[in-house]
């Protein structure tokens, strides 16, 4: 008989708990609504428009055509997904039910037979629902009405949606155009991005729109594609309702949600995570990872605070690496909360590149 090494080389095994995967924010879901195909689920995800041929979308569908604007961009994304709005369904309860059943999509928006049919009042409600999604969530809004986008713009505006982007074209399911490059351009490892003055891959610019029209849909944080400098054909100007631009929206979620995981991450793989200043650094090196990533990419950069007094940061002072973790005091705590095992209060304060987007330029002539 032979025994064991055990009371000699005792090797015990531990595998590492796997982290929680991370949303890579770059598949758009589009909504159609298409009688003629069925999907076994709510949210289906395509790779090309060939692949949704072969799931039964014909050429002239407006989903295909949606999709072959989507994966026509440049970046192109990797993934569509795909909902369809049933018979007995509005376009709201539709949108409800894909955000329920698939968490990975991130920017919605309808083929433009679905958004014609939607008046002010299923408008309001879409971007209402959206902006209250507990799975950060964007909508692209296809107006191409001209003779009530202005006024669609203005109410979004005027209740100050941070969550939706309206764009007036008449050029088909243009905004599967806008969500194919907003998608396609954040793959992996790349570096931030702006919606403002690029190019849309089979859109027609907008040739009706003059200069007092472009003003008043820029007035309105709308977008619209037009043709400027005779040229040059581009998107102005890539913000949501509210004024902010799209890809502060885009960072700021992803950088939030990988604050989350990263966090989480120490919390369910550590033995534990004590109640000490240790521990707290341990919560405040996850935090940091997310933060140098987002300063890799270009969301983040070295710069003075402006923002309000948080602990020791001062208005004034300077963000050296573009963002700067705090705490309070652990030794600060109450009982209460110590008694409950929570952790004294972090702040991330960070500081965002932004980016150019318009120049003056004075060119002084000495002769």
């Amino acid at each position: 008989m032979s025994l064991t090494l055990n009371d000699i080389v005792n090797v015990e095994t531990e595998i590492s708990a796997m982290s929680a995967p991370r949303k890579a924010f770059n598949i758009g879901l589009l909504l159609g609504q298409n009688n003629d195909v069925t999907q076994k689920e709510k949210v289906a995800f395509y790779q090309s428009a060939d692949a949704m041929a072969e799931a039964g979308f014909t050429p002239e569908s407006a989903e295909y055509q949606a999709a072959v604007l989507y994966f026509s961009q440049s970046p192109a994304p990797d993934i569509l997904a795909v909902g369809l709005v049933g018979k007995e369904e509005t376009a709201l309860e539709a949108l409800q039910q894909c955000r329920m059943a698939n968490s990975e999509w991130y920017v919605v928006t309808f083929t433009k037979a679905v958004a014609d049919a939607l008046d002010a009042e299923k408008i309001d409600a879409i971007a209402a629902y959206i902006e209250s999604c507990k799975i950060h969530s964007v909508w692209f809004h296809l107006i191409s009405d001209k003779d009530t986008y202005l006024a669609i713009m203005q109410s979004l505006q005027g209740k100050k949606y941070s969550r939706t982007l309206t764009l007036y074209s008449t050029s088909g399911t243009a905004t599967a155009a806008l969500l194919g490059y907003a998608m396609g351009a954040n793959y992996k490892g790349s570096t931030a991005y702006t919606l403002a003055h690029k190019t849309l891959v089979g859109v027609m610019p907008e040739a009706d729109i003059d200069s007092t029209a472009l003003k008043a849909i820029l007035a309105s944080n709308g977008n619209v594609y037009v043709t400027q400098g005779y040229y040059y054909t581009v998107l102005r100007s890539g913000k949501m309702a509210n004024g902010i631009s799209f890809d502060d929206v885009l960072y700021l979620d992803m950088l939030v949600n990988n604050i989350e995981l990263a966090v989480m991450d120490q919390l369910t793989s550590l033995a534990k995570v004590p109640q000490t200043q240790d521990g707290v650094d341990i919560l405040v090196s996850a935090i940091t990872d997310p933060c140098e990533a987002m300063v890799d990419k270009g969301y983040l950069a070295p710069g003075v605070w402006l923002g309000r007094k948080v602990l020791n940061l001062e208005p004034g002072d300077t963000l050296n690496k573009g963002y700067q973790i705090l705490s309070e005091d652990i030794h600060s705590q109450s009982k209460a909360d110590r008694d409950a095992r929570i952790a004294p209060p972090i702040y991330c304060c960070i500081k965002t590149a932004g980016a150019i987007e318009s120049v003056t330029i004075g060119v002084i002539v000495d002769r």
